[in-house]
């Protein structure tokens, strides 16, 4: 899981301390980037330490009091500093005995005092935090968050000490003169939630990707209170922006453009954001403050919340969340107006014995996959290209004419056969993943959305069609937990004769499991075959190349395919021989 916010702040450390205090289910990678220095646990520890080589600096001495390290209170400091005489240090010292916490804060000082200038910064701040409590004191008080400034703290003083003196002032040094600054590791290998900026997320990805952070819009911004203002002469000349009321027209202008420009890099970001998922995407948001009195929230206009809802929420379907206090909208690929059987145009991710196989927007399910180049031929015979192989050109060794051939004639209710079929498609990409008995209203919603010109009979018989598809209980495990819809896929290996074979197509539903691999292809043909051996080969060919880069992707896993004729339903499970026979004649020289 992967949580992007705009910056770093409030609502980025809340989230990290309410992911810490999860419970032991939730391991959190914690921030991508952490500035040691400004941490208020970094601050307290460099506070100790100034107290302790400056006996007159009271200042840090009062900090460091202040602090989880000894717990001092403000009614504790008003007693004991304005009737001092002389250092806070020995005011303390000598009014150990009024109250049992002075007298340990006394001692403790004192021991620390001692060891400070005899100990290098690592030892020193680990028996601070391990011997005497320090650490456990911090979390108690500033929260589990603060566990991983304590360890790059750690961390620096090692990495200070094996380049530097080896000595407590010239560590405070070091840390107030820009060392303390970290960048994690954040690759997507690891089972961890992870926190970080959506510009800290560029290159990764993750299943599911939560935007936390969607309420806020770009204002103008203004290097020194300068704007840059044409000239004239195809250049800009830099001018003091002032107030909105008092610049002159030309300042407008300038002011416009600059926020447009921040506009399009608050859009940019967004498409940055989004594309980092490779299965759900969940937009949700903090408001800040009161909505107005003729408003129900308290969003902005043009923020990223309302930029993807505008777009997806006519589309969308209302579910029931465990993860939200009411219903929430749903978007899925199949469920709105795009055509749900579109030719790929993903990237292409190069997989094991150099199969392809698309990341986004429904990808095969995360699986170890080793990188390992296309064999390439000798230099003076290069590979033969073959054309990519396709659905619809299962069979052939060159793509057919791109003539288009008759159009289907409407069925006995009037519905175009192909109409048809991609409404069933949609109806089994979009209720899959619903629990049984939310199906049925939900396929309604989705069928007057995307087909509202039928009538109620119609969506009556494709909603009873794809519900027995999804309740058969022999496709129980085909749509069980992990399985996807509208997988992109797009794969390359070596054929015998140094052939390259491309491939290039969609599947229906995959399941990848432990030990195997399940794939499904369904058809809405109006008389669905009684026997496997009279379904076309062309079917069996786009079934068995599919299967080929999928075995390809995840070794050692056996493929099992299957036909799926939604009328019925009749399922027919194709043998493994047929499928070698019909991926030679496909794929062979």
């Amino acid at each position: 899981v992967l949580v992007l916010v705009r910056r770093r702040g409030r609502l980025f450390e809340a989230v990290i301390r309410a992911l810490k205090t999860a419970g032991p289910g939730v391991d959190v990678a914690g921030a991508d980037r952490l500035v040691i220095a400004d941490h208020i646990a970094a601050l307290d520890l460099m506070a100790l330490g100034d107290a302790l080589l400056s006996p007159d600096d009271d200042l840090a001495l009062a900090c460091a009091l202040k602090s989880p390290l000894f717990g001092f209170t403000d009614d504790d400091l008003i007693a004991l500093c304005p009737p001092r005489s002389g250092r806070l240090g020995d005011a303390l010292a000598g009014a150990a005995g009024r109250f049992p916490h002075w007298g340990v804060a006394a001692a403790r000082l004192e021991q620390w005092r001692e060891e400070a200038p005899l100990l290098r910064p690592f030892d020193f701040y680990a028996r601070v935090l391990g011997r005497d409590g320090g650490r456990r004191a911090m979390l108690a008080r500033l929260g589990p968050e603060a566990a991983d400034v304590l360890d790059e703290f750690m961390a620096l003083s090692r990495t200070y000490e094996s380049t530097e003196p080896a000595t407590l002032a010239g560590f405070l040094a070091f840390l107030r003169r820009g060392g303390a600054e970290t960048k994690r590791d954040m690759e997507s290998g690891r089972d961890e939630v992870r926190v970080m900026t959506v510009h800290g997320a560029k290159g990764l990805e993750a299943p599911v990707v939560i935007l936390a952070d969607t309420v806020d819009v770009p204002k103008a911004r203004t290097a020194g209170g300068l704007l840059p203002v044409p000239d004239g002469a195809g250049g800009t000349v830099p001018i003091l922006a002032g107030r909105k009321e008092d610049g002159p027209a030309v300042l407008g202008l300038a002011r416009g453009a600059a926020l447009e420009r921040e506009r399009e890099e608050y859009r940019r970001l967004l498409y940055v954001a989004l594309t980092r998922a490779e299965d759900a995407v969940i937009v949700c948001g903090a408001e800040t403050r009161l909505p107005g009195k003729d408003k129900a929230h308290a969003r902005p206009e043009g923020c990223w919340y309302d930029l993807v809802h505008d777009a997806l929420a006519e589309e969308a379907v209302e579910v029931e969340a465990p993860y939200a206090q009411g219903p929430v909208l749903r978007w899925r690929k199949g469920e709105g107006f795009a055509p749900a059987r579109a030719a790929p145009s993903e990237p292409v991710i190069e997989g094991a014995q150099g199969t392809g196989i698309t990341a986004a927007p429904a990808p095969v399910p995360t699986a170890p996959v080793h990188t390992a180049p296309v064999p390439t031929a000798p230099l003076h015979a290069p590979p033969v290209i073959a054309a990519p192989l396709r659905p619809s050109q299962a069979e052939d060794q060159a793509p057919r004419p791109a003539t288009p051939g008759p159009r289907p004639a409407l069925e006995s209710g009037g519905l175009d056969p192909i109409l048809r079929g991609d409404l069933i498609h949609r109806l089994l990409a979009g209720l899959a993943g619903l629990e049984p008995a939310m199906r049925r209203d939900a396929a309604h919603q989705l069928l007057r959305h995307v087909a509202s010109a039928l009538p109620a009979e119609t969506h009556d018989i494709l909603a009873a069609e794809a519900l027995g598809v999804l309740d058969h209980a022999g496709l129980a495990e085909l749509f069980g937990a992990g399985s996807v819809a509208e997988v992109p896929i797009i794969g390359r290996w070596m054929a015998a004769g140094d052939r390259l074979v491309s491939v290039s197509g969609r599947i229906d539903r995959l399941a990848v499991r432990p030990d195997r691999i399940l794939l499904a292809d369904f058809k809405t043909d109006s008389a669905p075959p009684r026997l496997r051996e009279e379904i076309g080969g062309a079917y069996v060919s786009q079934l068995a190349i599919y299967g080929e880069v999928l075995r390809r992707a995840f070794p050692g896993r056996a493929v099992e395919a299957m036909v799926v004729y939604t009328r019925g339903p009749v399922i027919h499970a194709l043998p493994p021989e047929r499928l070698a026979a019909a991926l030679a004649r496909s794929a062979g020289p």
